[in-house]
C-alpha cells in the first residue's frame, strides 16, 4: 500500500497515515526503528473513522500489527513516541479464494464432469461479483451460470482439458482443484503469419483489413463457431470464405481471414460492416481487428554488449545511480537474497549461449567476421522461447534472431543486454589490471559481480550475497516461429505469448517485460477486450511495459480508445492501466543525462495518463559488428539506442531485483511497483509530456529495498569507527565511536569493539597508513613492505582485493582518497622520480597510469592530503637529505595536483621546491588550512631539541606564500593536522623528539610558534618513553585522533583528544587521562588511521558528470545534526531539516548551470550551532 519514512521530533508527538479502500485480504502494518533510542515508537491503527482497531508498540526495533478489513474501508495509522527516524510500510495481504468441493446439479461431490455440464463450485473469498473471478478448466476459461462468495455454477468449457480446475480473481488464485474432463491433450494455440498486402495505414499504423479476431462464448463449440461465421458470410454478398488462420484455446478466440469476390476493393467500410455483422450473432463475445506489434525504439540496432556510456560517467545507467546502488549492494548486510530475480522479456529472438561476441550469422553472410570475446548471454543465466504448431518450446543456444520492420534484428539481444548482459566480465576489483573499456554489465549482472570473493580465493570457491547472485532472464519471441524468419509480429503471438506466461507455474513470480506497443484501430465501435488476458498475466506477475515510442518527435501515430478517458496510442499500456494498475508499470521515456540541455526533458515516447513513471529514453551506448544495420558489417559502438525499450527493460530488471531483495511477506508484488514508482527524481520542471513526471532512480528503489530486508551496512546506519593500523604487528583495528564530540571509545566487547585483521594474511606487509572510502563503506590499507593497497569491508575488516603499486613507500607514507572516490598515493620509481598512483576505488581497477609529478632525486615520498573541496591533492616528497637542502637538483617538493575533472588524468601540477626554507630537515607530512586553502608542511630534521637552528614547519600557497617557520619545545615532526571546518586555525603536530602531540594556533603567519598545549601518553608525568607517530583531526574539528609508539615496552596506543577541552585547559602539558580516551588495542608501531566520515555523499557520485533533474542523497551519521545545506558558490541551493532518518536530500535542477566543473558545500549544523561540511563536484556538460 505504501513504503515511507518519517521522524518525529521538534515536539511533534505524532504522525498519521491514510491508506486507499482495501478489499480482499488482511492489511499488515511494519515499522523499523532507524534512530529512536528509546525505542518506544507505537502504532494505532483506526479504520473507517476514529475507531481504534489495533495497536503495536516496538520492541527490538519493530512494530508490527494486522487487522482484519471490511471491504471499502479507509484505515489511519498513527504514529506516536519520543523523538527518532522510522520507515514505515503497508501491505495487503490477500485472502486467496479457496474452494472446498465440487458438485453436480443432484449436490453430489464429483471429480470429473463432462463439456457443458453445469457444476458447483463452492468455497471461500470467491470474489465481488461475476466480474470479478474468472473460472479456469485445465487452464480454459468457464462460462459463469451464478456466483455467490461460497458458490459459483459454471459450465464446463469446450477447449477444457484434464488437470486443475482454479477461482481466479485479479489479484489471487484458488487453490489447485484436480478435474478431469475426458480430454487429456490440450488444443495447441498457433497463429500464421499475416499478408502485408493487406497492412491499411490509413488511419495509424493500421490493421490488416482481411483478419479479425473473434472470441466465442466459452460453451461454443466448433459447429456454433462455423455457424456464425457462415452466416456473417452470407449477410454481405461481397464476402467469398473465411479461413481459420489462429487459434487461442483458452478464450476461445479464432483469427479468421476473410476473402472478397474477386475484383472487389476492400476498403475500411466493409471491415467495419463486418464487425457490425459479427457483433449481432450471439455466440460472440469480442472482436478486434489483427495490428501489427511495434517495438518501443526508435532504431533497431545489432547488438551484444553494453558500453557504460559515450563518454567519462555519462549515459543511462549514470544517470539512475546503476554505479552507486551496486557498490550499496555489495556492502549491504543483506543474509541472503529471498528468492532469484527472473525477468521474462517479450521481444523478438537472443542469440546467447556461446562465447563469441558479436559473431552473428544472420548478421554476416558466411564466416562470422569476428569471433572472441566473452559469453554475454550465458545459458545458465538466458533462455529462448519460440512458438511452433504445438506451442511454446525452448530454443537451444545459440538461439537466432527474428525479423523485425523486414530486416534481421537484435532488438532482444539489446533489451536483454540491458536487463543481464554480462558485458565482459571484467570484475569490480581486478588485481592492478586496467579495464579494456568504459564498460559496465547490465543491470542484474552488474549486481553479480562476476568472480569476485570477500575472503580473496582463487579461484572463487565462496559465492556470497553482495559478490554474486542468481538471475534468469526468458525470452518469447513473438515476431518469428522456431528458427523461421517469416515476421508475424502481430498482438496474436504477443497475447499468445502472454497467455503461455499465465498460465504455466514455471513463470510465477517473474516480472513480466514488454518492451512492444500497438494500437486499437478508431474505426470499429465494438473492439475485443484484452482485459482477461491481462487480468491473468497480472495475477502472479509484476507487468512492466513501455508507454511506446513515436517517430520524428510526435506521438500521434493511431490511438486506442481508452478506459482511462480520451486515448492512448499503445493498447497494452492502457490495459494495464485498467485492468491491473497496482501490479504493472508502464515506462514512459526522457532524455538521458550527458546530452546538454536536453536532459530530462520529453522523449520521443507516448506519455498521457496511463504512463506510470520515466525512465531514460536514450544514452545506451551499445557495441555492435553490425552499427549500421543489415548488411553492412562494421565492429564499433553503437550511440544511438533510444527508446521505451530499454528504459522499460531496465525498470524491469529493477523490480526483479527489489522482487529478490525483500520477500513477498515483507513487502507484497503490490508493494515493489508502488517502492519502483515512488523511486524517482522530480524532472516536472523540464519535462513537458502529460502523465507521470517521476524518473526513476535505481540507486534509491536498491537502498529502500535494502531497509525492508534488515539488509542496510552499519555505516548507513549511524555507526562511526576509528581505524588504526599498525606497522609492527601488522594488523589493522577497528572501534566504534559512542561521543562524536569528545571522540569517546565504545566500551571494549571482545572480538567486536574493538575488531581486528591480521594484514599479513591477505598479502599486505608494512601496514603505514589507512583510509575510509567516502560512502564509508570500504577501508584501504597502505602496505609499504608488499608495495600495494588492500581493501577491506569497514563492517567486519573482511579483505576485498588489492592493488600494485609501481612505485615504492616508505614505513610513514600516506594513502590519500579525494570525495570522487579514487584512491592515490605517491611513489617513488627507480629513478628517483616522484609518481602519483590513482585507483578508482568503485571499479578496483587501475584508474590511470603513475603521473611522474617531480623526476629528480627523490628518495621518499611521504605525506598526501585532498583540499577542502576535494579538488586538488597536495604531496611532500624528501631527497633523503638531513645536512641542508641544496640550490642544485637535490631538493625536498611540495606539489599540488589538480587532475582534469572528467578523466581524471592529465593533471596540473605545481611545485614548490621549498628552496626557501633554510635548515635541515627532511619533508614530511603536509596539510590543508581551511581558512586561505594555503598548505601547511611539517619539516622533520636531525640536529634535536636543543639545536634551535631548524624549522618545523613550511606554509606555501604556491605564489606569493612560502614561510619558514619555528615551533618552540617541537623537533622532528612527522604528522601534522589543521582543523577542518575553519571555526578555528589550531593545528597539532607530532613532535618525535619531545614525545609530545604540540597544539599551535595558526591565525596569523608567523616565523615561531609556542604552543599552547601538549599532549603526552603517560599516565602519570611526562617521559620519554612514547614517540608521537600520526595526528589527524575529525571531520567535525571536536576531536583529534594520535598515535603514540612506546619505544621501551612495546604497549602502544592509539588515543582521541577532545579538541574543546584541550585549548580550555589551564594546563599546558596534558596527558592520556586528562582530556583523551584511547583504543582498547594495544599497539607496537600505530602508524596511520582515519574515521567513518560523518557525512557521505551515496548518490550521484561525485566527480562525475551529471546534467538534468538529479537527487542528491547524503547519509549523516552524527546524530546531533539538526539540518544540512547544500550549496553553490554564493547560492543555498536548498535545506534538508528531516535527518533524523540519517538521510539528507536536496533535488537539484542543472539545466541552467554553465558547461564545467561546479563544487556543491553540504553543510551539517549540529544541535550546539557547530558547523561541518564536506564537498562534491560534478561536470555538467
Amino acid at each position: 500500500m505504501f513504503v515511507g519514512q518519517g521522524s518525529l521530533g521538534f515536539g511533534d508527538s505524532v504522525d498519521a497515515f491514510a491508506t486507499p479502500p482495501l478489499a480482499h485480504g488482511v492489511p499488515g502494518f511494519r515499522l523499523t526503528n532507524l534512530s529512536n533510542s528509546s525505542d518506544d515508537f507505537a502504532l494505532e491503527l483506526f479504520q473507517g473513522g476514529t475507531t481504534s482497531v489495533g495497536t503495536a508498540s516496538s520492541s527490538d526495533g519493530i512494530a508490527e500489527l494486522s487487522v482484519t478489513a471490511d471491504a471499502g474501508d479507509w484505515f489511519c495509522v498513527k504514529v506516536s513516541g519520543s523523538t527518532g527516524a522510522y520507515s514505515l510500510m503497508g501491505d495487503l495481504v490477500a485472502e486467496a479464494p479457496a474452494i472446498t468441493d465440487v458438485r453436480d446439479s443432484s449436490g453430489s461431490s464429483i471429480s470429473s464432469a463432462s463439456i457443458g455440464d453445469v457444476v458447483t463450485i463452492l468455497g471461500s473469498d470467491l470474489g465481488s461479483g461475476a466480474d470479478d473471478v474468472d473460472v479456469t478448466f485445465g487452464g480454459a476459461s468457464a462460462e459463469i451460470v451464478s456466483w455467490s462468495a461460497t458458490g459459483i455454477d459454471v459450465a464446463v468449457p469446450q477447449n477444457a482439458v484434464d488437470g486443475d480446475l482454479y477461482v481466479l480473481r485479479s489479484d489471487a488464485r484458488s487453490n489447485a482443484w484436480p478435474f478431469t474432463v475426458g480430454v487429456s491433450s490440450p488444443a495447441a494455440a498457433y497463429t500464421t503469419a499475416p499478408d502485408p498486402a493487406w497492412l491499411n495505414d490509413g488511419f495509424g499504423p493500421g490493421v490488416y483489413l482481411n483478419r479479425t479476431l473473434v472470441s466465442f462464448d466459452p460453451g461454443a463449440d466448433a459447429s456454433a463457431v462455423s455457424a456464425a461465421l457462415d452466416a456473417v458470410l452470407a449477410l454481405d454478398s461481397n464476402r467469398s470464405t473465411w479461413t481459420e488462420v489462429g487459434f487461442m484455446p483458452r478464450s476461445n478466440s479464432y483469427l479468421i481471414e476473410w476473402s472478397w469476390v474477386a475484383g472487389y476493393s476492400v476498403g475500411w467500410a466493409d471491415t467495419d460492416a463486418l464487425f457490425d455483422d459479427l457483433a449481432a450473432q450471439a455466440a460472440v463475445a469480442g472482436l478486434d481487428a489483427e495490428y501489427p506489434v511495434q517495438l518501443a525504439s526508435i532504431e533497431l540496432p545489432l547488438d551484444h554488449d553494453l558500453l557504460h556510456d559515450a563518454g567519462p560517467n555519462k549515459g543511462a545507467f549514470a544517470q539512475v545511480g546503476l554505479e552507486e546502488a551496486r557498490r550499496l549492494f555489495r556492502y549491504s548486510a543483506l543474509g541472503g537474497m529471498s528468492s532469484t530475480p527472473r525477468v521474462v522479456l517479450v521481444d523478438t529472438g537472443l542469440r546467447y549461449g556461446d562465447d563469441t561476441w558479436n559473431a552473428d550469422i544472420e548478421c554476416v553472410t558466411g564466416t562470422p567476421a569476428f569471433s572472441g570475446g566473452v559469453d554475454e548471454f550465458p545459458a545458465d543465466y538466458f533462455a529462448l522461447m519460440e512458438r511452433d504448431g504445438t506451442g511454446w518450446s525452448a530454443t537451444a543456444a545459440p538461439g537466432h534472431y527474428a525479423i523485425a520492420s523486414g530486416k534481421p534484428t537484435q532488438h532482444g539481444n539489446s533489451t536483454a543486454s540491458v536487463i543481464g548482459a554480462r558485458s565482459q566480465g571484467q570484475p569490480d576489483w581486478a588485481d592492478g589490471t586496467a579495464r579494456t573499456g568504459n564498460n559496465t554489465n547490465g543491470v542484474l549482472a552488474a549486481f553479480e559481480l562476476q568472480g569476485v570473493d570477500d575472503e580473496g580465493s582463487t579461484p572463487e570457491t565462496v559465492d556470497e550475497v553482495g559478490e554474486s547472485i542468481d538471475y534468469s532472464v526468458v525470452v518469447f519471441n513473438v515476431f518469428s516461429e522456431a528458427g523461421s524468419f517469416t515476421e508475424t509480429a502481430s498482438e496474436i503471438p504477443l497475447f499468445m505469448a502472454m497467455d503461455e506466461i499465465a498460465s504455466n507455474p514455471a513463470y510465477d513470480g517473474a516480472v513480466v517485460v514488454l518492451p512492444v506497443s500497438f494500437p486499437a484501430a478508431p474505426p470499429f465501435g465494438l473492439q475485443f477486450k484484452h482485459g482477461r488476458e491481462i487480468e491473468d498475466l497480472c495475477r502472479d506477475h509484476i507487468v512492466v511495459a513501455s508507454a511506446g515510442t513515436g517517430t520524428s518527435g510526435t506521438i500521434g501515430v493511431g490511438a486506442a480508445l481508452s478506459c482511462l478517458g480520451g486515448s492512448t496510442p499503445n493498447a497494452i499500456a492502457s490495459d494495464l492501466a485498467c485492468y491491473c494498475p497496482e501490479r504493472s508499470i508502464v515506462v514512459g521515456g526522457t532524455e538521458a543525462g550527458g546530452n546538454g540541455a536536453g536532459t530530462d526533458t520529453w522523449a520521443e515516447a507516448f506519455d498521457g495518463a496511463a504512463v506510470d513513471l520515466l525512465a531514460p529514453f536514450g544514452g545506451y551506448t551499445v557495441a555492435t559488428v553490425c552499427v549500421d544495420m543489415y548488411p553492412y558489417p562494421s565492429r564499433g559502438y553503437h550511440v544511438g539506442v533510444a527508446g521505451t525499450s530499454y528504459g522499460v527493460s531496465l525498470v524491469g530488471a529493477a523490480a526483479s531485483l527489489v522482487r529478490g531483495i525483500v520477500d513477498d511477506v515483507t513487502l507484497s508484488d503490490e508493494g515493489v511497483v508502488q517502492l519502483i514508482e515512488s523511486s524517482v527524481d522530480d524532472v516536472s520542471s523540464l519535462y513537458t509530456g502529460t502523465g507521470a513526471t517521476g524518473r526513476f532512480d535505481l540507486y534509491e528503489a536498491v537502498e529502500r529495498a535494502l531497509d525492508l530486508a534488515g539488509g542496510l551496512p552499519a555505516h548507513m546506519l549511524g555507526t562511526v569507527r576509528v581505524y588504526a593500523v599498525d606497522y609492527g604487528d601488522d594488523v589493522l583495528v577497528a572501534q566504534d565511536i559512542v561521543d562524536l564530540d569528545a571522540g569517546t571509545f565504545a566500551p571494549y566487547e571482545a572480538g567486536v569493539n574493538p575488531s581486528t585483521a591480521t594484514v599479513t594474511d591477505d598479502g599486505c606487509y608494512g601496514p603505514t597508513d589507512v583510509e575510509v572510502h567516502p560512502r564509508g563503506d570500504v577501508v584501504y590499507v597502505l602496505c609499504s613492505d608488499s608495495s600495494e593497497v588492500a581493501a577491506y569491508t569497514a563492517d567486519d575488516l573482511s579483505y576485498i582485493g588489492s592493488v600494485s603499486l609501481d612505485g615504492v613507500t616508505e614505513h610513514y607514507s600516506e594513502l590519500e582518497i579525494t570525495p570522487d572516490g579514487i584512491l592515490r598515493v605517491a611513489t617513488v620509481d627507480g629513478s628517483g622520480a616522484l609518481l602519483l598512483e590513482s585507483f578508482d576505488s568503485y571499479s578496483g581497477s587501475k584508474h590511470i597510469n603513475a603521473e611522474t609529478l617531480y623526476d629528480t632525486d627523490i628518495q621518499t615520498a611521504y605525506g598526501i592530503h585532498s583540499s577542502h573541496d576535494g579538488v586538488e591533492v597536495a604531496v611532500v616528497a624528501t631527497d633523503g637529505e638531513t645536512t641542508g637542502e641544496d640550490a642544485g637538483t637535490q631538493l625536498d617538493v611540495v606539489a599540488v595536483v589538480d587532475p582534469d575533472p572528467i578523466g581524471k588524468t592529465d593533471s596540473v601540477v605545481t611545485i614548490d621546491d621549498v628552496a626557501g626554507a633554510s635548515g635541515t630537515f627532511q619533508a614530511r607530512d603536509v596539510t590543508w588550512r581551511a581558512p586561505d586553502g594555503s598548505v601547511v608542511v611539517a619539516l622533520y630534521g636531525d640536529l634535536g631539541p636543543s639545536a634551535g637552528t631548524d624549522y618545523e614547519l613550511y606554509e606555501t600557497d604556491w605564489t606569493s606564500l612560502a614561510n619558514e617557520a619555528e615551533v618552540t619545545s617541537c623537533e622532528d615532526p612527522v604528522s601534522v593536522s589543521v582543523n577542518p571546518t575553519g571555526d578555528d586555525d589550531i593545528a597539532y603536530l607530532s613532535c618525535q623528539q619531545d614525545h609530545s602531540v604540540a597544539v599551535i594556533d595558526l591565525a596569523s603567519v608567523s616565523s615561531s610558534y609556542t604552543p599552547a598545549h601538549h599532549l603526552y601518553a603517560d599516565l602519570s608525568t611526562p617521559s620519554d618513553d612514547f614517540l608521537p607517530t600520526v595526528v589527524d583531526f575529525a571531520d567535525n574539528g571536536r576531536f583529534v585522533m594520535m598515535g603514540f609508539q612506546n619505544s621501551t615496552s612495546g604497549s602502544s596506543w592509539v588515543t582521541t583528544a577532545d579538541h574543546d577541552a584541550v585549548p580550555a585547559s589551564s594546563t599546558s602539558d596534558l596527558l592520556r587521562g586528562d582530556v583523551m580516551d584511547t583504543m582498547s588495542h594495544i599497539f607496537y608501531k600505530p602508524r596511520g588511521m582515519d574515521m567513518t566520515p560523518l557525512m557521505s555523499v551515496m548518490s550521484p557520485r561525485p566527480g562525475t558528470v551529471i546534467s538534468g533533474v538529479r537527487t542528491v542523497q547524503v547519509v549523516v551519521r552524527d546524530p546531533s545534526v539538526l539540518s544540512v545545506a547544500f550549496i553553490r558558490g554564493p547560492t543555498t541551493l536548498c535545506v534538508d531539516h528531516d535527518v533524523l532518518d540519517g538521510i539528507a536530500e536536496c533535488e537539484i535542477d542543472l539545466s541552467t548551470w554553465t558547461s564545467g566543473e561546479h563544487v556543491i558545500e553540504i553543510e551539517a549544523t549540529t544541535d550546539s550551532a557547530n558547523q561541518y561540511r564536506i564537498h562534491a563536484a560534478y561536470t555538467t556538460p
